[in-house]
Formats: C-alpha cells, sequence, structure tokens
C-alpha cells in the first residue's frame, strides 16, 4: 500500500542485551512521551515479552504512512535510535500492518 494514507501501525520487535531491559524501560519512558506528541501519533506502546524478556514490541499507530515518515525523520527518532542501539543484541525487526478488515 504504497503511498496510503491509511492508518497504519508499525511494529518494532527489538531483543536487548541481557541485564539491559530496567535501564532500557527507564530511559525510554521520555522518549515515548515524546513520540505521542508527535503530529499524526494515534498511540505508542512499549510491551515486554512475559516468558522473554528481552524482547519488546514497539507498536505505534499512525495516521498514514506520511505521518510515520514524518516520525522517523524527526529529531525524537533519532535520539531514540542513538540511545536504543547500545542496547540492542541485534538489529530491530519491523513491520508496517494496515487494517485489512
Amino acid at each position: 500500500m504504497e503511498g496510503s494514507d491509511f492508518m497504519i501501525t508499525v511494529i518494532s520487535k527489538m531483543t536487548l542485551k541481557p541485564g539491559t531491559i530496567r535501564v532500557f524501560m527507564e530511559g525510554y519512558a521520555e522518549l515515548v512521551a515524546e513520540y505521542r506528541k508527535e503530529t499524526g501519533c494515534r498511540s505508542y506502546n512499549v510491551l515486554q515479552e512475559i516468558k522473554n524478556e528481552m524482547i519488546c514490541y514497539m507498536v505505534g499507530q499512525w495516521d498514514s504512512e506520511a505521518a510515520y515518515q514524518q516520525h522517523l525523520d524527526s529529531p525524537n527518532f533519532q535520539r531514540a535510535y542513538a540511545y536504543s542501539i547500545g542496547f540492542l543484541s541485534k538489529e530491530p525487526e519491523t513491520s508496517i500492518c494496515t487494517t485489512t478488515i
């Protein structure tokens, strides 16, 4: 759906290094608060797996692909990426989805 104006949901799976989850979440809370203020952001949440606490999911809902792209280009996202990189054991896996039903 390239160029779509449909609301989209972005899910990023982040695998953290052992022993870093608490510090990561404490620092990321401020970044999430800033994401939620961005134009086009409908919601943004961080979820932690119950069976594997080193895996988190960043789930954001955006008004459109254009709003999400604006987020990716924002200083908030650049700060979050720079902050996160030291905590990750591998690159995030990201899926961009839209509601079809």
